[in-house]
Protein backbone atom coordinates (compact mmCIF):
# COMPACT_ATOMS: atom_id res chain seq x y z
CA UNK A 1 0.00 0.00 0.00
CA UNK A 2 1.34 3.38 -0.99
CA UNK A 3 0.84 6.39 1.24
CA UNK A 4 -0.14 9.54 -0.59
CA UNK A 5 0.69 12.82 1.14
CA UNK A 6 0.40 12.26 4.89
CA UNK A 7 -2.14 9.47 4.48
CA UNK A 8 -5.92 9.39 4.34
CA UNK A 9 -6.23 12.02 7.09
CA UNK A 10 -4.21 14.57 5.07
CA UNK A 11 -6.42 17.69 4.83
CA UNK A 12 -5.17 18.72 1.36
CA UNK A 13 -7.87 18.37 -1.26
CA UNK A 14 -5.60 16.89 -3.94
CA UNK A 15 -4.71 14.06 -1.52
CA UNK A 16 -8.40 13.36 -0.91
CA UNK A 17 -8.93 13.34 -4.69
CA UNK A 18 -6.00 10.95 -5.13
CA UNK A 19 -7.42 8.49 -2.60
CA UNK A 20 -10.89 8.74 -4.15
CA UNK A 21 -9.37 8.01 -7.55
CA UNK A 22 -7.30 5.01 -6.41
CA UNK A 23 -10.19 3.58 -4.38
CA UNK A 24 -12.53 3.88 -7.37
CA UNK A 25 -10.00 2.18 -9.67
CA UNK A 26 -9.54 -0.70 -7.20
CA UNK A 27 -13.28 -1.25 -6.82
CA UNK A 28 -14.01 -1.11 -10.57
CA UNK A 29 -13.64 -4.54 -12.22
CA UNK A 30 -11.98 -2.94 -15.26
CA UNK A 31 -9.81 -0.61 -13.17
CA UNK A 32 -11.26 2.45 -14.90
CA UNK A 33 -11.12 5.74 -13.01
CA UNK A 34 -14.06 8.10 -12.67
CA UNK A 35 -13.83 11.28 -14.74
CA UNK A 36 -12.11 14.35 -13.37
CA UNK A 37 -15.43 16.18 -13.27
CA UNK A 38 -17.03 13.36 -11.26
CA UNK A 39 -14.25 13.46 -8.67
CA UNK A 40 -14.35 17.27 -8.53
CA UNK A 41 -18.12 17.27 -8.04
CA UNK A 42 -18.01 14.58 -5.37
CA UNK A 43 -15.39 16.49 -3.34
CA UNK A 44 -16.65 19.98 -4.20
CA UNK A 45 -13.25 21.05 -5.58
CA UNK A 46 -12.00 22.54 -8.83
CA UNK A 47 -10.88 20.20 -11.63
CA UNK A 48 -7.33 21.60 -11.39
CA UNK A 49 -7.15 20.07 -7.91
CA UNK A 50 -8.10 16.71 -9.41
CA UNK A 51 -5.57 17.25 -12.20
CA UNK A 52 -2.88 17.63 -9.52
CA UNK A 53 -3.97 14.32 -7.99
CA UNK A 54 -3.52 12.68 -11.41
CA UNK A 55 -0.06 14.25 -11.79
CA UNK A 56 1.04 13.19 -8.31
CA UNK A 57 -0.21 9.62 -8.80
CA UNK A 58 1.47 9.45 -12.19
CA UNK A 59 4.77 10.72 -10.78
CA UNK A 60 4.65 7.95 -8.15
CA UNK A 61 3.89 5.27 -10.75
CA UNK A 62 0.51 4.47 -9.20
CA UNK A 63 -1.35 5.34 -12.40
CA UNK A 64 -0.21 5.74 -15.95
CA UNK A 65 -1.70 7.45 -18.99
CA UNK A 66 -1.49 5.17 -22.01
CA UNK A 67 -2.51 6.86 -25.27
CA UNK A 68 -5.48 5.06 -26.77
CA UNK A 69 -6.25 3.25 -23.50
CA UNK A 70 -6.69 6.06 -20.98
CA UNK A 71 -5.64 5.92 -17.34
CA UNK A 72 -4.48 2.54 -16.04
CA UNK A 73 -3.02 1.32 -12.81
CA UNK A 74 0.74 1.62 -12.94
CA UNK A 75 1.27 -2.05 -12.15
CA UNK A 76 -1.05 -3.19 -14.96
CA UNK A 77 1.07 -1.42 -17.50
CA UNK A 78 4.46 -2.39 -16.13
CA UNK A 79 3.76 -5.93 -14.92
CA UNK A 80 1.27 -7.17 -17.51
CA UNK A 81 2.10 -5.65 -20.89
CA UNK A 82 0.43 -8.52 -22.75
CA UNK A 83 -2.73 -8.93 -24.74
CA UNK A 84 -5.25 -11.78 -24.43
CA UNK A 85 -3.13 -14.07 -26.63
CA UNK A 86 -0.15 -13.67 -24.29
CA UNK A 87 1.73 -11.52 -26.78
CA UNK A 88 3.62 -8.42 -25.69
CA UNK A 89 1.77 -5.20 -26.48
CA UNK A 90 3.84 -2.41 -27.98
CA UNK A 91 2.26 1.01 -28.44
CA UNK A 92 3.93 3.48 -30.77
CA UNK A 93 2.48 6.99 -30.94
CA UNK A 94 3.59 9.07 -33.91
CA UNK A 95 2.71 12.64 -34.86
CA UNK A 96 -0.22 13.00 -37.25
CA UNK A 97 0.85 12.79 -40.87
CA UNK A 98 3.97 10.76 -40.14
CA UNK A 99 4.57 8.17 -42.83
CA UNK A 100 6.35 5.34 -41.05
CA UNK A 101 6.17 1.58 -41.24
CA UNK A 102 7.32 -0.57 -38.36
CA UNK A 103 8.26 -4.24 -38.55
CA UNK A 104 8.67 -6.20 -35.36
CA UNK A 105 10.03 -9.71 -35.48
CA UNK A 106 11.41 -12.20 -33.04
CA UNK A 107 15.08 -13.09 -33.24
CA UNK A 108 14.15 -16.39 -34.89
CA UNK A 109 12.17 -14.61 -37.61
CA UNK A 110 14.67 -11.84 -38.23
CA UNK A 111 16.32 -11.77 -41.67
CA UNK A 112 19.33 -10.28 -39.91
CA UNK A 113 20.20 -12.57 -37.00
CA UNK A 114 21.82 -10.85 -34.07
CA UNK A 115 25.15 -12.37 -33.17
CA UNK A 116 26.84 -11.43 -29.92
CA UNK A 117 29.96 -9.29 -30.21
CA UNK A 118 32.74 -11.31 -28.55
CA UNK A 119 34.54 -8.10 -27.60
CA UNK A 120 31.50 -6.50 -25.97
CA UNK A 121 31.22 -7.12 -22.49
Amino acid sequence: MVTIGNGRDDPRQWVKAAYLLTDAMESDPDGKPPSRSEIAAKLGVHQTTVARAYRELGARGIIRHVPGHGILRGQEVSQSPQDDAGLVVITITLPAGTDVRVRITSREDSPHPVTPDPEAG
